[in-house]
């Protein structure tokens, strides 16, 4: 009897078994994903499809399961026998273990006992193939859910069904049914946070059904939300009325939008003033009370029931809303040039009458017959003329130039009309159209005739005696034939149309069959298979051709293989029919002379119906044993290339034919074999190529290549003769990177950076460690070019430090760059900026944001990014509050995207990005702006303009340049202008008397290089104030200054007069006179300017401004003690400011009185860094010894390199020379 006993270990399993087992045949088990079993088990994976492979499972013991190294796993299917396919058992720790299931489990559900100190049953499935396989589950943020899987593969499998419901339903609310080649699938309109499970199974041809897989999160259900935000509203128009304005628009479409927040705003800043709230349906609403001097942004904030909201701004594209609403007289004169064939010149003169005193620019536009207005360009004041490219003969262009004013309104514009070109079209109307047993048309050009060149037209269908023509697309494209196989079942009409780059088209041909059309069978009925997709044709061996495809592409059964020698009427023959799921197939017993073509035909068995197939005849040259293919495809068209930064930006319209695999481009150094080469992606319609060697010069070979090899000819560029020349570099050759960043994200830590400037620089490697560890423990390496890598799965309580060491082509490593400091950087994330917008204007990107709440950055970083190239400008460090960035001297002809980053003390913030919809922002055209553009009036004091110019050469001898004032009727009153200076290329100051009348001057700068440029001021009346504040005894201070005393001189100071600095902080005068007055300036102010005012109980003064500087400079000078020996200088610049910050040096050194040598010098100044520039003024032998030298002085400007703001106080030494 003892023998036959079971002892309590195992009777506990085995009768616990039993039990589950019987309420499995009552209970339907539904299986996790990944599985929850009982005793708080989990499996890493439980669902796994048919044809699975050996798969190691992980299963976690929780709190109440604890694990051990005798713990036993055994597998039971659903009838309770034991399955031996569970192997390797290893043991991890108490609350971790694995084992591999082996490959060969049929379709079912089984049953795993872990047995441990206690006993815990779950549940594995393994699906059939008729079941989706890879499912992936993601949940949206639209109250969505998106469901993505594989087809199984199955050959009478129809389609796959979808069921799905709330967690705790015990019924599915709603089944789909979707074909089997779309394997994906989003369920939308959800409840909003909602649980929900998922079935997905699939049906056969027959209509039956598999048993499926049921998913539910590991029983906690996928989570439905809604934190989409409303879109846009659309239609936005405003109408001024007496005081105010009327608005009104378009709601935007969203079903849950619940109120509509107007505000308003002085347009180009963000002090947002609340206007007026209304419900989703008003979509109108006035603003009163409102300024009619000035322009405004409107602010809609749009929110939704659920709280969530968006926010979209009105600018009136860049020119705020405002009263004046007359709009310019047109230009007179518009005359349209031929210059080539596929180029125009448009010539004009600016509207000058005296209603136009606030005309700013004109937009040009282009028509045809058949084409409405397309915007081609906009030309600022002053230019008269643009140059368009990209014209094609044969259309008659209609041009239209548009003046607008600086508040945005319009004329009416002047027109005129032109040509560029004229050739025969008589090639392309001789063509035949014909059926063709696909069910579409074939196009047929004589044989002895010219190859067709298909990227010249277009084709469009319309039903016949119609005009709703639509394009096609030409397949099966030859050297004189081609296909329609898209159309519809019917008869139509076809037209044939020429079209430029600008998309403007003109129809030239159009083809009736007498009036009766075309007929095309087309496919219907719906019950034709998909054709195949991703086929692929390539030689297999000196006989035979491999073709493969991708079965799942398709709901067919089977594919039929037909070929065919080349020829224009091919007799096609059957090579063989195979399963689909082979997904290849070999033709044998091919000729290696000649040139072949393919068919490929989809039959479903089942349905017994096969589709028309697709001919693979490579654009007509055939396929061949030698490649497949030895024709290579044609040339790129439009090719142009300019310089920019260090490399050459290139762009053109790739070929269309159906092998181009990509485009090679070659640059040659002038006068040398040296060529280097740069492979394009197919799609990319352009690069930079970077890599060149500065102060050489390149000529550029653009060739197409195919997937055989097969290269083109090429299109060569040598930019009209000159070639291409890269400017030389400036900076130091440093060998570690720049600009690094950290950027925690609560687990995981974000390291960015510049390369470094050496030329042989190869590959960072970066390292990091937990700052409680003694050495670094991982390392990730970044090749050139390559700026950021993240390091995964961190503690988000530790803090850790980061290394940084590059290495060069010798394999030579640099001392690196440690970061963290030396207690190491938490992850926690920083605050972003928000509200990021990006304005374009005249040569600039004009960069605005809201800083950060609750914290206090150190600075934003922002920086930009020409679109198609990888590399950030270097980075403009701005200052908390100033909240703006500006970007000058950028490409017209190039797009850019932002970055936006938050500094703080060693970390930083994930990057705001700004890209436009990743369409970019492009600047205008440049010219010469004034700043400031206002100024009031008084009867005495000056007012300095600084002219801020993009591209331009402005000079510095006084012949060269000179600067007259006219009033609005053209009076001439040049005496208003008391002093000029030019600080640089791009920078020159006018002094204007105050004691101007109130009105519109014009501002007329005239240079030798780029001619005339006009600047409008506006001169305002207004009563002073009664007190006034005119000026400090010491308007600016370095970063980092100690606390000094101030005077202010003025009128209307009295007793109780108080300063405020930037309208918040007080300071008490300690001596107060009814003129001036003393006061401590504080310590700590951060750089830039800050309003001064001073304020008694007869009212607040205007401010004036106290200028913080980021830098100081001095000049340190060393004489020679002979008069033919050599005179030394050095600059000393020193950054005050925590952060790494850009700098330009403007020097001008003049001997004796004259200027005889100016220098611009530009660096990255790191954290209290004293760059030291020196200035060998020469012996003998140099410009100073031109007769004998009394006087020496030398002159240093530290500027912002993108503004030109200034950064320190100028520097001037001057000395005299008794030698």
């Amino acid at each position: 009897m003892q023998q036959h006993r079971r002892s309590a270990i195992l009777r506990a399993p085995f009768a616990l078994l039993t039990v589950l087992l019987l309420l499995a045949t009552l209970i339907p088990i539904l299986p996790a994903q990944p599985a929850v079993a009982d005793g708080d088990i989990t499996l890493s994976n439980s669902i796994f499809p048919a044809g699975y492979t050996n798969t190691r499972i992980y299963i976690t013991g929780g709190s109440l399961f604890p694990l051990h190294d005798k713990t036993q796993i055994m597998l039971y299917d659903a009838s309770g026998q034991l399955v031996n396919k569970l192997r390797a058992l290893s043991y991890v720790d108490d609350r971790h273990i694995s084992i591999e299931l082996m490959a060969g489990l049929p379709q079912g559900r089984y049953q795993m006992l872990v047995k441990s100190y206690e006993t815990a049953i779950a549940e594995i499935q393994v699906m059939s193939n008729y079941d989706p396989a890879n499912v992936q589950i993601t949940p949206g943020t639209d109250r969505d859910i998106r469901i993505d899987w594989k087809d199984p593969g199955a050959i009478d499998l129809r389609e796959i069904v979808i069921q799905y419901g709330l967690i705790n339903s015990t019924s599915y609310q709603r089944t789909i049914v979707v074909p089997r080649t779309q394997q994906t699938y989003t369920l939308r309109d959800l409840e909003h946070n909602k649980k929900y499970r998922i079935k997905l199974f699939g049906r056969k041809v027959d209509g039956s059904s598999t048993p499926g897989t049921e998913f539910t999160n590991g029983g906690a259900g996928y989570l439905a939300t809604d934190s989409t935000p409303p879109g846009e509203l659309t239609g936005l128009v405003v109408r001024s009325i007496p005081n105010g304005f009327d608005l009104s628009w378009s709601d935007p479409l969203d079903a849950d939008l619940s109120l509509i927040t107007v505000e308003y705003a002085e347009h180009g800043t963000t002090r947002w003033t609340d206007g007026f709230v209304v419900a989703k349906g008003v979509e109108h609403g006035q603003l009163n009370q409102m300024n009619t001097s000035k322009r405004y942004d409107f602010r809609f904030t749009k929110s939704d029931i659920l709280g969530n909201f968006s926010q979209q701004t009105a600018t009136n594209n860049g020119y705020g809303y405002t009263f004046d609403t007359t709009a310019p007289s047109n230009v007179t004169g518009l005359n349209a040039s031929v210059q080539s064939k596929t180029e125009a010149l448009l010539t004009w003169q600016d509207p000058l009458d005296a209603a136009n005193t606030d005309f700013h620019h004109v937009n040009v536009y282009l028509k045809s017959s058949l084409t409405d207005w397309i915007s081609v360009g906009r030309v600022e004041k002053g230019v008269g003329q643009l140059r368009l490219n990209g014209l094609v003969g044969n259309i008659d262009y209609t041009f239209k130039v548009v003046s607008v004013d600086s508040f945005g309104n319009e004329s009416g514009g002047a027109i005129t009309t032109r040509t560029t070109d004229t050739y025969s079209l008589s090639d392309l109307r001789n063509v035949t159209v014909s059926q063709e047993p696909e069910g579409g048309l074939k196009l047929q050009w004589p044989e002895n005739g010219d190859a067709i060149n298909f990227n010249l037209f277009k084709i469009y269908y319309a039903p016949t005696g119609t005009t709703d023509f639509r394009e096609t697309a030409l397949s099966n494209k030859g050297t004189r034939s081609a296909l329609l196989r898209d159309l519809p079942r019917g008869t139509f009409d076809l037209q044939f149309r020429l079209f430029d780059s600008h998309g403007v088209e003109k129809d030239f041909h159009l083809m009736t069959n007498n009036g009766y059309g075309y007929f095309a069978a087309g496919k219907s009925g719906g019950n034709f298979p998909v054709e195949l997709g991703d086929v692929r044709i390539q030689p297999y061996s000196t006989k035979s051709m491999q073709i493969t495809w991708n079965p799942a592409s398709t709901d067919g059964t089977h594919v039929e293989i037909y070929t065919a020698e080349r020829s224009i009427s091919p007799s096609w023959r059957l090579a063989g029919r195979v399963d689909k799921r082979t997904q290849r197939y070999e033709v044998l017993n091919l000729s290696e002379d000649k040139d072949y073509f393919f068919k490929l035909v989809v039959v479903d068995t089942v349905k017994n119906t096969q589709t028309y197939g697709v001919i693979y005849d490579n654009s007509g040259y055939g396929y061949n044993l030698s490649g497949g293919d030895r024709y290579p495809p044609r040339e790129v068209t439009n090719a142009g290339a300019s310089v920019i930064g260090g490399g050459i930006s290139i762009t053109y319209f790739e070929p269309a034919d159906a092998d181009l695999d990509k485009v090679t481009i070659y640059a040659q150094r002038s006068g040398t074999s040296d060529v280097k080469r740069f492979d394009v992606s197919r799609g990319a319609s352009g690069t930079t190529i970077r890599d060149l060697l500065p102060g050489a010069t390149y000529t550029l070979r653009i060739t197409t290549v195919d997937i055989y090899g097969n290269e083109s000819q090429g299109v060569n560029l040598n930019n009209n003769g000159p070639g291409y020349t890269i400017p030389t570099s400036t900076g130091s050759g440093q060998n570690e990177v720049n600009n690094a960043l950290l950027i925690p994200e609560t687990n995981k830590l974000t390291v960015r950076f510049q390369d470094p400037l050496a030329a042989d620089y190869s590959r960072a490697v970066i390292s990091l460690k937990k700052s409680s560890s003694s050495s670094y423990t991982t390392s990730r390496t970044a090749s050139k070019g390559t700026n950021e890598v993240t390091f995964d799965g961190l503690d988000a309580n530790s803090f850790y430090q980061v290394r940084i060491v590059t290495v060069n082509s010798a394999n030579k490593e640099s001392a690196g760059l440690y970061l963290g400091g030396t207690t190491g950087i938490g992850l926690q994330p920083v605050t972003k900026v928000t509200n990021g917008n990006v304005t374009e204007r005249d040569g600039q990107l004009i960069v605005t944001w809201v800083d950060p709440t609750g914290m206090t950055p150190s600075g934003i970083q922002v920086e930009v990014q020409a679109r198609g190239t990888s590399v950030w400008s270097d980075p403009l460090i701005v200052q908390p509050g100033t909240e703006r960035a500006v970007f000058s001297g950028l490409s017209d002809t190039e797009s850019y995207k932002v970055r936006l980053t938050t500094l703080l003390e060693g970390v930083a913030s994930a990057p705001l990005l700004l890209d436009n919809g990743s369409v970019g922002y492009r600047p205008n055209r440049s010219q010469l702006t004034a700043n400031p553009s206002q100024i009031s009036y008084s009867a005495t004091g000056t007012q300095r303009i600084t002219l801020t110019g993009v591209n331009t050469r402005l000079p510095y001898t006084d012949t060269e340049i000179h600067a007259k004032l006219y009033t609005s009727g053209g009076t001439d009153i040049s005496e208003a202008i008391t002093d000029q200076d030019t600080y640089s290329s791009t920078r020159y100051d006018v002094t204007l008397r105050r004691s101007l009348q109130p009105g519109l001057y014009k501002l007329a700068v005239t240079t030798k290089d780029d001619g005339e440029f006009l600047s409008w001021i506006r001169v305002t009346s207004g009563s002073a104030p009664s007190v006034q504040a005119v000026a400090l005894d010491q308007g600016a201070a370095s970063y980092g200054y100690s606390a000094f005393t101030v005077k202010v001189t003025g009128t209307g100071f009295k007793t109780g007069a108080q300063v405020i600095i930037d309208g918040t902080r007080e300071v008490t005068p300690f001596s107060i006179s009814s003129e001036q007055l003393s006061f401590t300036m504080p310590s700590g102010l951060m750089p830039g300017v800050h309003k001064v005012v001073v304020k008694t109980s007869d009212g607040t003064s205007l401010p004036i401004g106290f200028t913080v500087h980021p830098f100081s400079g001095k000049v340190v000078y060393t004489p020679s003690t002979t008069r033919t020996g050599l005179h030394k200088a050095e600059v000393q610049i020193k950054n005050h400011d925590g952060n790494v910050r850009p700098g330009k040096v403007l020097i001008q050194i003049r001997k004796n009185g004259r200027l005889v040598e100016i220098r611009e010098l530009e660096d990255t100044f790191s954290a209290y860094e004293t760059v030291t520039f020196k200035l060998d003024l020469g012996g003998v032998n140099s410009v100073y010894a031109e007769g004998p030298m009394t006087s020496l002085s030398i002159q240093a400007f530290v500027v912002d390199p993108y503004t030109y703001t200034p950064l320190a106080e100028p520097i001037t030494l001057y000395r005299t020379l008794n030698l």
